[in-house]
């Protein structure tokens, strides 16, 4: 073999550059998806360390157990307060044993032991405290006796985390770095395996013939434009584009006077690739139509040296299936509103044939109620008509479980959270002017993507419980919006009740429908579908709800919507002008 004369290079012969092209893109799909995989794993381990340090400091800190631990010294009497540092504390170590073990399995260099301690001489201090609160010492005294130095324990947490933040930080650097390495290497031997072979035209022209028949077997459109702008290769296929339309292109035509050509007989341009990420210098992928129907996928990529790579490929049989799909989905789309419609029709028809029977026995016994009775007979006339109302709300209550089983039809619809509330309020105020209840407003309720009905119903069955379920003097709710969630679509809404609470083991009985937790206090009538309803209602539009309850103390739920405008957590909360109060 001739050895190469000066100012020639040895080139890789055409099969060895396409299939090191090959490798090199799977390559690249590779990294790019390992890269994804670990970078979302990194975030992950990151957020864990930081949801269990802000677990430890709420369970330690002001609304915690020195909180309530100060207040028993303060306050021995009031047991209350020994219990609630008690459960404080279970939780802090729950969420110190938790951070230990995430400080072990992410290889943390981080040691809690000194707030390890200091927890274990604070569970110490308050038995000791018990022990001491009946001997007559003042507060003063007391606290003398159990007082704890805290100060290396919180230096652990602050020195834990800026630990945490600078190892993670390194590790994002350092996985950055890698992944940037291993991009650019993957797309620089693409680049370089892919231009060697198309720039091998001098001594590979018969190679090149077999290349351009492969890429016409597999319907992919192939061009070379130089850095004078010119062609200086296309395959077979990308020249029939042009011929099916009377005109021709060969080597040497400029790509500024070929798209001239061509773009009378185009009929739309859709971009693929965002304007962004095209001006970041990702390729320019467009969706191109031409007369006749023709859809051409084309993709224009910039090889950094003045050369550009044209790919075409037909997509007109997808387009024409996305075109049935889209078509499909929006008869589907009326099928369900007309079938949802006849649901409807067909409920009110049968609760309406339903309800006649229960109003007739009602009616009846209301006018054996006129006469005079004995006492039992009257008495099982009003058992009858209290059935009768009943079956009356079960009947509604079904109605209105089917229908929230229906996503809404409406999406384009806004409603106002705060307007909403004051309208509840009135109405409950309304129904009973007896106790001195407060509806509390805290802040401004953000627009809600959501129809007025389910936004009315959740509302109303969560303040009417809070206050339902209440035995406190002043029964109170209070409503606050508490910021959108991590992508800023959802908000993040609280409503807390200073009611009877619920046991933890009816956590999940709250939520089955036609289910009343017994509470062995009468609470008036109701069906047992209230915080069923709410459930479907948040989780129908995508939300998530929960709720920490202490018996005795109330119930604070928290939930998600679909905000009308998105939120970012720069975006403040702002108080509430004026509260939904009533005294």
């Amino acid at each position: 073999m001739d050895k190469p004369t000066t100012g020639e290079c040895q080139l890789l012969p055409w099969r060895q550059s396409y299939l090191l092209s090959g490798i090199a893109l799977i390559a690249l799909l590779g990294v790019s998806l390992w890269s994804g995989r670990e970078a979302s794993l990194i975030e992950t381990r990151a957020r864990d360390v930081v949801s269990a340090t802000l677990r430890l400091e709420r369970a330690i800190g002001y609304v915690g157990f020195i909180h309530n631990f100060k207040n028993y010294v303060l306050r021995s009497d009031e047991t209350r307060y020994f219990t609630a540092a008690q459960d404080d504390m279970l939780r802090a170590l729950a969420a110190l044993d938790e951070l230990e073990t995430l400080i072990e399995e992410n290889e943390l260099d981080a040691n809690l032991s000194d707030l390890h301690a200091t927890l274990d001489t604070y569970t110490e201090m308050l038995e000791r405290a018990r022990s001491l609160a009946g001997q007559g010492l003042s507060a003063r005294e007391l606290d003398d006796r159990i007082r704890v130095p805290d100060d290396k324990a919180a230096k652990d947490i602050l020195a834990f985390t800026e630990q945490v933040d600078r190892e993670f930080e390194e590790q994002r650097t350092a996985f950055l770095r890698l992944r940037l390495q291993l991009l650019v290497s993957a797309a620089m031997f693409v680049i370089a395996s892919f231009a060697i072979a198309q720039l091998y035209r001098s001594r590979e022209r018969a190679e090149q013939q077999r290349l351009s028949t492969m890429l016409d077997t597999i319907g992919l459109h192939l061009g070379i434009v130089g850095p004078d702008g010119r062609f200086t290769f296309f395959n077979s296929a990308f020249g029939d584009l042009f011929s099916q339309f009377g005109l021709t292109i060969s080597k040497g035509d400029t790509l500024d006077d070929v798209t001239r050509r061509i773009m009378p007989f185009i009929t739309r341009e859709e971009l693929v690739t965002p304007t962004e990420a095209i001006e970041a210098g990702e390729p320019d992928i467009r969706d191109v139509t031409f007369m006749g129907g023709l859809v051409v996928r084309r993709a224009l990529y910039n090889l950094g040296d003045g050369r550009h790579v044209i790919l075409r490929r037909d997509v007109t049989e997808q387009h024409r299936r996305e075109a049935e799909f889209n078509a499909e989905r929006d008869r589907l789309i009326v099928d369900l509103k007309r079938s949802n419609v006849e649901l409807d029709n067909f409920a009110d028809i049968a609760s309406h044939d339903l309800r006649e029977p229960l109003r007739g026995i009602a009616i009846n016994a209301g006018f054996l109620l006129r006469n005079e009775l004995p006492e039992a007979a009257r008495a099982r006339v009003l058992r009858i008509v209290e059935m009768c109302e009943r079956e009356q709300m079960l009947m509604d209550s079904l109605l209105e479980f089917a229908r929230l089983g229906r996503t809404s039809e409406e999406q384009d619809v806004v409603t106002d959270p705060v307007a909403v509330v004051k309208q509840i309020e009135h109405d409950l105020m309304a129904a009973d002017t007896e106790r001195r209840a407060h509806i509390v407003l805290e802040t401004d309720l953000p627009p809600v993507a959501m129809d007025y009905g389910r936004v009315r119903s959740l509302f109303m069955n969560l303040l009417a419980n809070g206050l339902k379920y209440n035995e406190a003097e002043q029964p109170e709710v209070r409503l606050r919006f508490l910021g959108p969630a991590a992508d800023g679509r959802y908000g993040r809404f609280r409503v807390a009740d200073n009611g009877i609470g619920v046991a933890e083991s009816d956590r999940d009985a709250v939520w089955v429908a036609f289910r009343r937790i017994q509470t062995g206090q009468d609470h008036g009538p109701g069906t047992g579908v209230g915080l069923t309803f709410v459930k479907r209602i948040v989780e129908g539009y995508g939300g998530e709800i929960d709720f920490d309850s202490t018996v005795g103390h109330g119930t604070v739920f928290t939930f998600t919507l679909p905000l009308w405008e998105s939120l970012s957590d720069a975006d403040t909360v702002e108080p509430a002008e004026t509260n939904a109060r009533r005294s």
